[in-house]
């Protein structure tokens, strides 16, 4: 695994300096773009390594929007020295990006600016709009869609699993929206196809 730091950053807002980077993942080859905020180092891209069974979409989502995968394929998905990012790593993220300690336990759309800071500065193109600088991290989520059995929402929702479980059927996600500027904190079926983050160890 190689990872480059290329530059450092300060955000208003955010209480401390922010680098980017570039990974390279040695089993493909495929490369990422990085954030270290704080104390922890997240993908800006979604995964695309292509574990057997995740799905490309509807169209070959490719480099720029990752695959799809189910709960179990998630666990496999990124490189050595990262894992799937956790319920507790999204929510040190949402309070770095301001939310409140009543909201971060709580369920469906939180953080009333949060889901916005996160999305990427295009492919929204409807709805509540990605200005430039509502993207404080350059997160960079797009809109992907999920699988329920059915392909839903490209260009219109971002759903990513976490590794936290609820039980031996369900496991936390986030979910971003077209026209939310929140973010959705719930459970899904282990069975649904997802994005995922990954985090450095």
């Amino acid at each position: 695994m190689s990872l480059i730091t290329s530059c450092e950053e300060e955000k208003e807002g955010i209480d401390c300096s922010l680098h980017y980077g570039t990974l390279v993942d040695p089993r493909d080859g495929s490369r990422y773009s990085t954030v270290a905020i704080c104390d922890a180092v997240w993908m800006t891209q979604n995964i695309r390594y292509e574990v057997p069974g995740a799905l490309k979409g509807p169209i070959d989502l490719g480099v720029e929007y990752g695959l799809l995968y189910n709960y179990e394929q998630a666990q496999i998905a990124c490189p050595e020295n990262w894992h799937l990012s956790t319920d507790k790593d999204w929510q040190t993220l949402e309070t770095i990006l301001g939310m409140s300690k009543e909201e971060l336990e709580g369920t469906g759309w939180r953080g009333e600016t949060i889901g916005q800071k996160l999305k990427s500065s295009t492919q929204w193109n409807k709805g509540a709009k990605s200005e430039k600088k509502s993207t404080p991290l350059s997160f960079r989520a797009l809109p992907a869609g999920y699988s329920d059995g059915t392909e839903q929402g490209l260009e219109k929702k971002a759903r990513f699993w976490t590794a936290s479980e609820v039980d031996a059927e369900t496991a936390w996600i986030r979910a971003l929206g077209i026209d939310e500027t929140k973010i959705k904190r719930s459970t899904e079926k282990k069975t649904d196809y997802n994005s995922c983050r990954c985090v450095l160890d």
